[in-house]
């Protein structure tokens, strides 16, 4: 069963889960599990080729939606513990992070090779 090119709704838990489901039905579609802290915040490329996650411990993970395969984890060295919050761009290869420290990266990646931090 691969992932609806349709709304969704992804579901983050203090039990280190993210739940994928279907935006108008609430049907269960997938459990991502790996984080090592909290889930704080998760956002779905536009092309739907991924799901960036943020977690407690300040690790952001790249999820094959259709499989809920972890494919890379980037630590973002340098900020409070805590505070990564992972936001949706709306280009399918960049997405940004915004810190407690009141600082802004924007991400670039190829595939599952992350390219550049832009602090």
């Amino acid at each position: 069963m691969g992932v609806e090119a349709l709304p969704q709704l992804i579901t983050l838990s203090f039990d280190k889960t993210i739940e994928l489901r279907g935006f108008y039905t609430g049907r269960h579609m997938r459990t991502f599990t790996s984080h090592h802290g909290s889930v704080l915040s998760a956002a779905i490329t536009p092309d739907f080729t991924w799901l960036i996650s943020g977690d407690k411990n300040d690790d952001i993970c790249f999820w094959d939606p259709s499989t809920g395969i972890r494919h890379l984890v980037i630590d973002c060295l340098g900020v409070p513990e805590g505070s990564v919050t992972v936001i949706r761009a709306c280009r399918p290869n960049i997405f940004a992070t915004v810190a407690i420290d009141n600082s802004v990266r924007i991400w670039q990646y190829v595939s599952t090779i992350l390219i550049r931090g832009i602090v």
